[in-house]
């Protein structure tokens, strides 16, 4: 569980793949759930899985997990995510990508996209992240309530 604001792991894990560039440690994933997750038979969801680290995490804990991401259709920035899950999620996490210092399509997977936001200008990217961020928690506060 999260005791402050600063979190250090001194391994990664063995969540997701590590040939996928720029994906977080499992550690984090897990002590996200750990602290937020508060329902047992709640919904936790994943908008951009990456190399799939929330995936493994969700399904080591037991947890009921929804994930999805651009290189498997969904599109954050024009899709509904309540309309895709059907349901109320009670934990969002999303591990935004890295503007332009790492691109994932045509590098990590498929062709380029034009809406893989790894492939924005810092304009757009700075401009887009406060309204993507805004659907995962937007979806995961209607559950709170």
């Amino acid at each position: 569980m999260f005791a402050n604001s600063v979190v250090s792991y001194p391994d990664r894990g063995k969540w997701g793949s590590s040939r996928y560039r720029g994906n977080c440690t499992g550690h984090i994933v897990k002590d996200f759930f750990k602290t937020y997750m508060k329902r047992k038979d709640g919904l936790a969801v994943d908008p951009s899985i990456g190399g799939g680290t929330s995936v493994d995490v969700a399904r080591e804990m037991g947890i009921r997990f929804v994930g999805t991401d651009l290189h498997q259709g969904f599109n954050l920035l024009t899709d509904d995510l309540g309309s895709f899950l059907g349901e109320e999620a009670h934990v969002a996490w999303w591990h935004p990508p890295y503007a332009g210092m790492l691109q994932y399509s045509g590098v990590e997977w498929g062709e380029p996209n034009k809406w893989d936001m790894s492939r924005m200008s810092l304009q757009d990217f700075t401009d887009e992240s406060p309204r993507v961020l805004w659907r995962p928690f937007r979806l995961s506060q209607a559950a709170m309530a």
